[in-house]
């Protein structure tokens, strides 16, 4: 099976007005709709994927490399890891993608256990570090994403820029959701 990457949102519904504009249109005045889709497919073909992935539990790390996206460990979060490879149009599995994670050339920091997070005692200001439990530390320098910051955030999109890093969340996208907020489901009664 072949696998693409997935286009951003309005890549499809161009495409689809395009085609729609060809199929229902009478006469020569159709072809005015391959303008559309070739406009498609010059945007779907530019599509840029997010230079660091985080997954919701801090269990999981993507980072885009030349070779695709390496994937921070080889088992668990199978349908995070799944779902980001495929969005990259990535067809490699999650213990291929794992095998690329190289430590000393991330741009990020992965721990993973409470004996990992405890050895985190300092780090750089520019660090990106991503722990899958909560750390002993609480003050660091660093820029630290562990289950208690990403419960508010969601999963995390990171492009690296000259300034820093451009961080979009999963609430900023989703909102406030019954399924993704404690104080909506309080406020419904749910606990």
């Amino acid at each position: 099976r072949g696998t693409v990457p997935r286009p951003q949102s309005f890549v499809l519904p161009i495409m689809a007005l395009g085609m729609l504009f060809i199929i229902l249109w009478q006469g020569r005045g159709r072809w005015m709709g391959v303008v559309p889709v070739v406009l498609a497919f010059m945007l779907w073909s530019q599509t840029e994927r997010p230079d660091i992935l985080i997954a919701d539990t801090g269990g999981l790390v993507g980072v885009m490399t030349p070779e695709g996206r390496a994937l921070s460990a080889s088992k668990g979060s199978g349908f995070v890891a799944r779902n980001w490879l495929e969005n990259d149009g990535d067809a490699s599995d999650q213990e291929q993608a794992a095998m690329r994670w190289n430590v000393d050339d991330m741009p990020v920091l992965a721990l993973r256990g409470k004996r990992a997070a405890s050895h985190l005692t300092e780090c750089s200001p520019d660090a990106i570090v991503v722990l899958n439990t909560v750390p002993e530390v609480k003050d660091l320098p660093c820029r630290v994403f562990h289950p208690e910051t990403l419960r508010k955030t969601g999963a995390l999109a990171l492009s690296l820029t000259e300034d820093g890093a451009d961080i979009i969340s999963a609430r900023q996208i989703s909102g406030a959701r019954l399924w993704n907020d404690r104080a909506v489901r309080r406020s419904l009664g749910y606990q």
